[in-house]
């Protein structure tokens, strides 16, 4: 069992960021920052493991393989991809 609890950085984060905040044995979380003007970022997934993606506040456009868009969230949605 592990209990865990989000905590925003205190440093100011310039472009993107990790907060990790729990692990087990089948499971990792981290919270991942990214700055409006962060540019891109790396959504990647693995093929032994579903992930989890939750937009905590903003909005975010996910792509899929050949650039084909697997949803576009706002604070409080998500996806978990296979």
């Amino acid at each position: 069992m592990s209990i865990f609890a989000y905590k925003k950085p205190a440093a100011e984060i310039t472009t993107k960021g990790f907060v990790k905040i729990g692990r087990g044995e089948h499971i990792r979380g981290a919270v991942q920052i990214v700055k409006k003007n962060g540019g891109e970022n790396n959504l990647h997934y693995h093929t032994h493991a579903e992930t989890f993606w939750f937009v905590l506040s903003g909005r975010v456009k996910f792509y899929g393989p050949d650039d084909v868009i697997l949803g576009e969230f706002a604070a409080g949605e998500g996806i978990i991809t296979p």
